[in-house]
């Protein structure tokens, strides 16, 4: 993979999914605190989080640290991914649930490629564990999948071996034809103008 081909997705899709996630996170941080019946000034004192810090995540005009994420969800009991969930990536997890992709994944992870990976991880030796995202990557992509799909197998790989991959070349692969539709989407109506 060449730096041109990695930087193909830069740019004003950057600049987009920047937004979505800030808006994600603003309306997520603002739903959790509300349902759990928290004040702002209650949620800065649980997550040592200033009011201030947490005025503007809600507005939608921060672009907080990690440390700040992982505190908030702490606080507020959930996954850091929680906070960050937008309609995408929920409608992408539906269509994982309730579609075909992973069994038509099934029959692309071999039961000995899926034991040598497991192998290769169990290691704890880094080389090792490059291996085994690399020939995670390598059979998602040798099953067609977009660069999403491949990312999101190897990721799922290094966390569950097996189940991880199925999950995440689906969950990646679904999330990245959506991206692809909606970016489409979107370059229509910027033309149309």
């Amino acid at each position: 993979m060449t730096d041109d081909h990695f930087q193909e997705g830069a740019g004003a899709l950057g600049d987009a999914q920047l937004i979505e996630a800030r808006e994600a996170l603003a309306r997520n941080v603002a739903a959790a605190r509300t349902a759990l019946q928290v004040s702002q000034d209650d949620l800065a004192a649980a997550s040592a989080v200033s009011r201030a810090t947490i005025i503007q995540i809600e507005s939608g005009t921060s672009d907080p640290r990690l440390s700040t994420l992982v505190s908030l969800a702490s606080a507020l009991q959930v996954s850091p991914l929680f906070l960050l969930l937008g309609a995408t990536e929920l409608a992408a997890i539906g269509a994982v649930a309730t579609g075909p992709e992973l069994e038509k994944l099934r029959s692309s992870l071999s039961t000995d490629k899926l034991e040598t990976m497991r192998r290769l991880l169990q290691s704890g030796i880094t080389r090792n564990r490059n291996q085994a995202v690399k020939m995670a990557g390598s059979t998602a992509a040798a099953a067609g999948l977009l660069r999403g799909g491949i990312a999101a197998a190897a990721i799922g790989s290094i966390i569950a071996p097996g189940t991880g991959w199925f999950i995440g070349a689906a969950l990646g692969s679904v999330f990245a034809k959506m991206t692809r539709a909606n970016v489409k989407e979107n370059v229509g109506e910027n033309e149309s103008r």
